[in-house]
């Protein structure tokens, strides 16, 4: 039985439709294979770093006030290619410079596709997601989830995690309609947790 109300687990708007068509284009001829045990895809890790255009894009949403978020890392960028998947995991909590990622971001970017939902793992139950180009789905990072195998087309998304200014994702989620430029923040977590 699911609740009612998923704490935790947003949905946002970021990109409009000419938006998407952009960050698609600028993608391109520039993938490479990824693939491991756990996944199969064709990926660019650094996407947008030259000229920072999804990073202004991300910064005009609301995304950054939902997050509380004080650092983000680098985008990726994946393709799924039909039969390709990615199989259960957990992302990592810290990345190569010792940054803390609270929150994982995965930034739908096309809907011609079947199969390739994200399956987030919550307890004893899971949620299926699979949003319309340029919508996002924020959660928790850490949470087990995968990319169910794609049976038509290509998914194309792209991922990133912040580091929050409120680490506890309870105390953030209950923030999630305050204005997070608060320097406050911290102290503040530490009196709610």
């Amino acid at each position: 039985m699911q609740p009612k109300q998923l704490r935790m687990l947003h949905k946002i708007k970021i990109l409009n439709h000419k938006q998407v068509q952009h960050i698609n284009d600028m993608a391109e001829g520039q993938f490479e294979v990824a693939g491991n045990h756990l996944k199969s895809c064709l990926e660019i890790r650094g996407f947008s770093s030259k000229d920072g255009i999804l990073d202004s894009y991300v910064d005009r949403s609301e995304h950054d006030d939902l997050t509380c978020s004080n650092y983000r890392s680098g985008f990726t960028f994946k393709e799924y290619m039909q039969g390709d998947n990615y199989d259960w995991h957990s992302d990592e909590i810290t990345n190569d410079d010792g940054m803390r990622l609270d929150v994982s971001t995965t930034l739908f970017l096309n809907e011609e596709y079947e199969g390739g939902e994200l399956e987030l793992r919550l307890g004893d139950y899971s949620v299926y997601t699979k949003l319309p180009a340029g919508w996002a789905i924020v959660y928790p990072t850490g949470l087990v989830h995968q990319v169910k195998p794609i049976t038509f087309g290509s998914r194309r998304v792209v991922h990133w995690w912040n580091q929050s200014n409120v680490r506890n994702p309870f105390v953030r989620d209950a923030l999630s309609h305050v204005d997070c430029d608060d320097v406050y923040f911290s102290q503040l977590e530490r009196f709610l947790s």
